[in-house]
């Protein structure tokens, strides 16, 4: 929507300059405000809402790959040769042991999986 504004407005100053030549760059007044106008923005609100979201996001992939380290020690520790598979009987404490690391990190997997990893399973 703003480029497609930009552009019209731009078309229609170097219309006028056309058709009025006797207003001279006065024209064009209208678009540099504009685009003055939304460079502001850009620079005073945009910017740093986009700075903000991508450190939020390096720490959470910073936590994410603590979490997923102690995960990966937790199975070569029960499972060394990473011979499990899906018909694989897998240890109680081993399943433990994830399930207490899951609610430790469970903030951390809900930012980085979405609310709908979550929901419980039962249905």
């Amino acid at each position: 929507m703003r480029e497609s504004t930009s552009v019209l407005l731009l078309l229609v100053a170097f219309l006028a300059t056309k058709a009025y030549p006797e207003y001279g760059w006065w024209p064009y007044l209208a678009p540099a405000i504009y685009f003055g106008a939304h460079f502001h923005h850009w620079w005073t609100v945009t910017r740093p809402e986009k700075r903000r979201e991508k450190e939020e996001q390096r720490l959470n992939d910073i936590e994410y790959w603590e979490y997923k380290r102690k995960h990966d020690a937790i199975r070569d520790k029960y499972d060394p040769e990473g011979e499990w598979n899906e018909g694989t009987s897998v240890p109680w404490a081993f399943t433990k042991e994830i399930q207490e690391l899951n609610e430790e990190y469970h903030d951390v997997i809900v930012r980085r999986f979405g609310p709908e990893w979550d929901e419980d399973d039962d249905d």
